[in-house]
């Protein structure tokens, strides 16, 4: 293959991951097949990086995108909360949280079917419930 024809077709591959193409859409677009483009990425060693800054550059148009939506009010004077949110979990994980680790340090009580269950489920014979000291199943 011509070497100037690949190199426009590789360009024409970056060019779609920065618009944040997949790789698949990408090589699709330049005419290429994905097993001729994962060749060119085992044969060049600088290809890897190339198409990895290619795909930070339509990541970081995303987080300006999505910093203007969390920070700009729109015409009702209003911000986009979840884009405020989504940033802020992601942005400082430490500070602002989706997910609350709570933690248990007491006894939990099983009850008879709970535990016949969990028998059953593990693979073994149900238990027998014992008779309960009210004479309640």
């Amino acid at each position: 293959m011509n070497e100037s024809v690949k190199e426009s077709q590789i360009e024409a591959i970056l060019e779609s991951l920065r618009g944040g193409a997949t790789k698949t859409d990408a090589c699709k677009a330049a005419g290429v097949g994905r097993t001729t483009f994962y060749d060119w990425l085992k044969a060049d060693e600088t290809l890897g990086p190339r198409v990895e800054e290619a795909q930070a550059e339509a990541i970081e148009i995303v987080e300006g995108s999505l910093f203007k939506a969390a920070t700009t009010p729109n015409k009702a004077g209003t911000y986009n909360t979840v884009a405020q949110i989504f940033f802020l979990c992601n942005k400082a994980p430490d500070r602002f949280k989706n997910v609350k680790d709570i933690r248990h340090s007491g006894g939990i009580s099983v009850s008879e079917r709970e535990a016949a269950l969990a028998a059953v489920v593990e693979g073994g014979e149900p238990l027998e419930p014992e008779e309960a000291p009210d004479g309640s199943e």
